[in-house]
């Protein structure tokens, strides 16, 4: 029993002991060490090409001015300078090269217009901010009807009918 308490008062001591305490700060837990990691990432400033780029973007689409019935999802790609879309790409529009600016608030705005010789005219306007991408897609058909779509990369949620209460 004595060499129990004596390991305890041992290790308490050194516990306590300055140069355990400068061991300490020398090296940090690696969960904050991760924290500072992850605000140095997001302080990087990114160009709008570089964010856009990052990732493959799943927008869902609903008719404007109506309610917020998905009736179709499209999968965005910007890789290499270039636009495209997954939905136009089956439709026979090529990839182009889209503009883009950053916001004085941070927002990035970007628009492109594909040609398709078969299909017709798409273009396509939004604002990514706060990692949420949101805009406009019209497209007019060669056979003169136009369609015009909003897009997001939120899914909205279908409003509740009231009408049967």
């Amino acid at each position: 029993m004595i060499k129990i308490l004596i390991l305890v008062n041992i290790f308490l001591l050194s516990i306590m002991n300055p140069v355990f305490a400068f061991w300490q700060k020398k090296n940090p837990v690696k969960t904050e060490k991760k924290a500072v990691i992850s605000k140095e990432i997001k302080s990087v400033d990114l160009t709008p090409q570089a964010v856009l780029t990052s990732k493959n973007w799943l927008v869902y689409l609903k008719n404007i001015g109506q309610d917020d019935t998905i009736i179709d999802t499209d999968m965005l790609d910007f890789t290499g300078g270039l636009f495209n879309s997954k939905n136009l790409t089956n439709k026979g529009f090529s990839a182009v090269k889209y503009s883009a600016k950053k916001t004085a608030d941070g927002a990035i705005q970007w628009e492109v217009v594909q040609v398709s010789g078969d299909s017709g005219i798409a273009s396509w306007k939004a604002e990514l901010k706060a990692d949420v991408m949101r805009g406009v897609f019209c497209v007019h058909t060669k056979d003169g009807n136009l369609h015009d779509y909003d897009f997001s990369t939120v899914m909205p949620e279908k409003r509740k009918d009231n009408t049967n209460e």
